[in-house]
């Protein structure tokens, strides 16, 4: 009989699965709860702050987002793809690599300061980038237990420190804006979040970490490292190039405005996004680890996230405009429909993500960097040709089309290299759009009559989420069921949990 079919093998292949989804679920409950902390402490900062500070800010976290992504390039998808990397040897190489180009970045970005204030004309600049940078050199010192707890997704822990230093973050620019409505309120409240991650981290269970260098170790780390490298340069330009152009394109006002935006639209795909890096990649990469069936756990793993995913996107299309003019003043009304264009692309990132971490669970993270290659250039070509065409509007749908590109070029490889996904793909995207723009539609019908955002905004999406209910309901009663087989005296142990 063969290793798959083993009785050991399934058994260890549905535990797994059972842990990936009770991973998925603290990730929704951590980083949900977070973005929801996150959110609720925007609309205070949106009535004391000025929309230029949201600009301001928004090109000073191209950079932070930038120093984040290359402080950890290979190292966190290397601790948990490897087979050595629970090795105290391996994980302190990690640590001390982690350490070396944090610095080495910090100083990048203290140089770069002064160019780019002035090749947008932003003097605030100057100085925003160099401290909110300061950010990523802070968060090069997190312990290398965050990635050991994330390997073997033990995220009930990564969650809560996620929370804390969320919470955190948004009581200290909260403060600071009451006393001063300035950037600086923001940039304050990102110093405190990494303080507070790499504070929390080292207090995880687990030995701690010191300067150690083995070359061997490191040699094969940046072996593997060097797509991730490419992968990380390219992520970044596909998620924040859309911002340094928009800050060529349009007042800092109007980026500002767009912040929020960006803000809705991205909720949806960020919860899912860290669900398929943080939970789906390392059980993918166990899996492939094993030889065991990957293609069907990937079918089923994401089946329960686009349905998720789509439910939200659904929602975004359906209800923003209400939403934006229930929630703020006429000043950020204008989100809506920005949000509206962002969250149709967003819905084909979420798609995208689950597909990415499978290449690089896979070891083949070359592929996953031709699908971002494919969104970066589409960028660069149909964002300044839909602002010409359709001003802003056209810009965004230029933004939304480059992201549709990556998932089909995402798609095709993944159908290249064997695996499912088309037809699910199709079915999820049609009734995403069938209820998206049903919604969108009955709440212009419900505006004509008068009766306010807030009531249009709570019955279309009661609407939006009884059409979705259907294909969810099974998947949370099965969970259900579940859990109640768990806390019964015949189950084996208290970490039972269904697959995804």
């Amino acid at each position: 009989m063969s290793t798959d079919s083993s009785p050991t093998t399934e058994r260890s292949s549905s535990k797994l699965q059972q842990t990936a989804t009770s991973g998925a679920i603290w990730t929704v409950i951590g980083f949900g709860g977070g973005q929801a902390i996150r959110f609720a402490s925007h609309i205070v900062l949106t009535r004391l702050l000025f929309r230029e500070a949201f600009g301001l800010m928004s090109l000073t976290l191209v950079f932070l987002q930038a120093l984040e992504l290359f402080s950890d390039v290979g190292i966190s998808a290397s601790v948990i793809q490897d087979k050595r990397g629970d090795r105290r040897a391996f994980l302190n190489t990690a640590w001390t690599l982690q350490l070396v180009r944090g610095s080495a970045l910090w100083l990048i970005a203290c140089a770069a300061a002064i160019p780019y204030a002035t090749a947008y004309d932003a003097p605030e600049l100057r100085w925003l980038v160099p401290v909110v940078g300061f950010g990523s050199f802070i968060g090069s010192f997190n312990s290398t237990k965050l990635l050991t707890a994330n390997r073997h997704l033990a995220m009930k822990s990564l969650m809560l420190i996620d929370l804390s230093a969320q919470f955190v973050a948004s009581v200290v620019m909260i403060a600071w804006a009451m006393v001063d409505a300035s950037p600086w309120a923001l940039a304050a409240g990102s110093l405190a979040s990494a303080v507070v991650r790499v504070v929390l981290s080292h207090r995880l269970p687990g030995p701690g970490n010191r300067l150690h260098w083995d070359r061997q170790i490191a040699r094969s780390m940046l072996r593997f490292g060097k797509w991730i490298l490419l992968n990380t340069l390219l992520t970044f330009a596909a998620t924040q190039a859309d911002r340094l152009i928009f800050g060529k394109l349009v007042t800092t006002a109007v980026l500002g405005v767009y912040n929020v935006a960006t803000m809705l639209a991205t909720l949806p795909m960020m919860v899912l996004g860290r669900i398929a890096w943080s939970v789906l990649f390392p059980m993918y990469s166990r899996l492939h680890e094993a030889s065991q069936d990957l293609a069907g756990a990937f079918e089923r793993s994401r089946q329960p996230m686009l349905i998720a995913g789509g439910w939200a996107i659904a929602g975004l299309l359906a209800v923003t405009p209400s939403a934006c003019r229930w929630i703020y003043d006429d000043r950020w009304h204008d989100a809506g429909y920005m949000a509206q264009l962002l969250a149709a692309g967003n819905w084909f990132s979420i798609m995208e993500s689950s597909i990415a971490a499978l290449f690089v669970a896979r070891g083949k993270p070359v592929l996953s960097v031709t699908s971002s290659s494919v969104k970066v250039v589409a960028m660069a070509v149909a964002i300044p040709v839909g602002f010409a065409l359709a001003d802003f509007g056209g810009a965004l749908a230029g933004y939304s089309l480059a992201e549709t590109l990556r998932w089909a070029t995402a798609a095709i490889l993944r159908r290249r290299e064997g695996l499912p996904g088309f037809l699910q793909d199709g079915r999820m995207t049609l009734w995403t759009a069938v209820t998206g723009g049903g919604g969108f539609a009955l709440a212009r019908g419900l505006e004509t009559t008068g009766v306010g955002p807030l009531v249009e905004t709570l019955a279309v999406g009661t609407i939006v989420s009884l059409a979705w209910l259907p294909l969810g309901w099974p998947h949370l009663r099965a969970y259900l069921a579940k859990r109640r087989g768990a806390s019964t005296p015949a189950s084996s142990s208290s970490d039972r949990a269904p697959a995804p």
